[in-house]
């Protein structure tokens, strides 16, 4: 769990109080809306008074898988030639390297 503050995006202007619960997502895990209800029955009232904590988050990342190993693509820069001047060569018909 995290704990920070975040600066409203709206007109207001006012800083709120932001809890992120942050989990690896997993299709046979237990939904958003049942993580929400049991956080606002067993937590949600606590948090408030003694944290006060205004707003939750659940957030859910992609779990690492085989393609993020076997297909990491660094790409590679020839010396003095920039990406730019590269696609003006190509543009112009003009062998780019």
């Amino acid at each position: 769990l995290t704990e920070g503050k975040i600066p409203e995006t709206g007109t207001q202007g006012q800083d709120e109080e932001l809890l992120f619960l942050h989990l690896t997502y997993h299709p046979d895990d237990i939904s958003r809306k049942r993580i929400r209800e049991l956080y606002e029955k067993h937590l949600g009232e606590i948090f408030r008074r003694e944290l006060n904590i205004d707003r939750s988050i659940i957030a859910y990342s992609r779990p690492k898988n085989i393609g993020d190993y076997v297909t990491k693509a660094k790409l590679h820069q020839a010396p003095g030639y920039t990406s730019s001047i590269i696609m003006r060569r190509h543009r112009d018909g003009l062998d780019p390297l």
